[in-house]
Formats: C-alpha cells, sequence, structure tokens
C-alpha cells in the first residue's frame, strides 16, 4: 500500500493518476550580435512535483480531519520548508520541499470535497556564504529574440490541466492558461471543443 505525506499529514488520498516529476537544466540562452544564439551550460534546476487529489469527507476517502481542515493545514505549509514522503511497494521519496502553489477547488454538487493541484520544488539549504559566491556578472551584446504566439486548439476530452500538462509540460499549470484565456473561458471547468487558446 502506497502512503503519501506532506509536511508530517498523511494525505487521505493517494494522487489521482500520477507524481510528476520534472528535472530541467538551466542553461541560459543569449542572442550575441555578429554570432548568434550562445548556450552558456549550468547545472540542473531544482526538482519540481505536482501532485493532484481530493480532500473527501465521504467513505474510504475520508480522514479524522474534515476536508477544510486539511485545506488550511496544506495553506500553513507554504510558509516554510516541509518533508514529501512517498513510500510503499517498491517506492521510497524523502525530499525536503517548498510549495510553490495549492490551487483548489469545490466543485457544486459535491459540497465539502477540495480536488487539489499541488506543485512543489526541492528545497535546498544554503549558506550566507554560498549565496554571496553565486552571483556573476557577464556582460554581452544581446538582442531580443521575438517570439510568436502560442496557440492551442481545444479537442474532445481535452481539460485545462491535460492541456497545460501534455503542451507545457505541467499540469499545475492551468490556472495561466485560464488566465490568459478569461474572455474565451468563463468556467475553467467547461471548455468548447474547436476553441483557440492562447499559451503562455
Amino acid at each position: 500500500m502506497i502512503k503519501t505525506f506532506l509536511g508530517g499529514i498523511l494525505l487521505p488520498v493517494n494522487p489521482l493518476e500520477e507524481i510528476h516529476f520534472t528535472s530541467q537544466s538551466a542553461h541560459s540562452s543569449q542572442h550575441v550580435l555578429g554570432i548568434g544564439e550562445v548556450v552558456t551550460p549550468n547545472k540542473k534546476n531544482l526538482l519540481r512535483i505536482v501532485i493532484q487529489s481530493l480532500f473527501s469527507q465521504r467513505g474510504p476517502y475520508s480522514s479524522s480531519a474534515s476536508p477544510r481542515e486539511l485545506v488550511n493545514k496544506l495553506l500553513n505549509l507554504q510558509d516554510s520548508a516541509t518533508r514529501f514522503i512517498v513510500e510503499g511497494e517498491g517506492i521510497n521519496w524523502n525530499l525536503e520541499v517548498v510549495i510553490d502553489s495549492f490551487d483548489f477547488r469545490m466543485p457544486f454538487g459535491e459540497a465539502g470535497d477540495y480536488y487539489y493541484t499541488l506543485t512543489m520544488r526541492e528545497y535546498k539549504k544554503t549558506t550566507a556564504k554560498e549565496r554571496a559566491t553565486t552571483t556573476t556578472t557577464t556582460t554581452a551584446v544581446t538582442t531580443p529574440v521575438k517570439q510568436t504566439p502560442k496557440t492551442y486548439v481545444i479537442k474532445s476530452g481535452d481539460s485545462l490541466w491535460k492541456i497545460a500538462k501534455s503542451v507545457l509540460g505541467d499540469g499545475g499549470r492551468w490556472k495561466e492558461i485560464y488566465d490568459l484565456n478569461r474572455d474565451k473561458i468563463k468556467n475553467p471547468d467547461v471548455i468548447s471543443i474547436g476553441k483557440e487558446l492562447r499559451l503562455p
């Protein structure tokens, strides 16, 4: 049996589909006049973790704390680094993390249930001396790179989370798509097939 903990809190429902881990490089790119694009390799960024789940007051999904109490506990965890642990059946993740975003919603018709997306980032302690030595100065002549706006046409079975996951690589970025398209989307849970969306 798999158990998921965050800040010592046992999450009563394990992540619904998956735990999404992202490790990206921190390479920087610049356009230098007369040369073109130049890439400077850097160490990898900290690991990003995204989970989706729910807090429910019904049946096997309920816990001793109410869904609202669990939401409040996770909101309080955003103030500092905390532990994220997943264990069981050959799985053993134990990371210190910070919570980047905690998006939650309570659908009508399921009063008291909270569906949420939690985006976390691996936390790495540093000393004041390490932070002071990480600043570097570079001088280069750069020219702005014009990027064409990205769009996506909604297909059958799409949701903002699925679009964000497939196109942006992170389902937790669904709200960015919603914010860019508020003129076209009134309710983020209801999107129309064939509609063209702007992407960040």
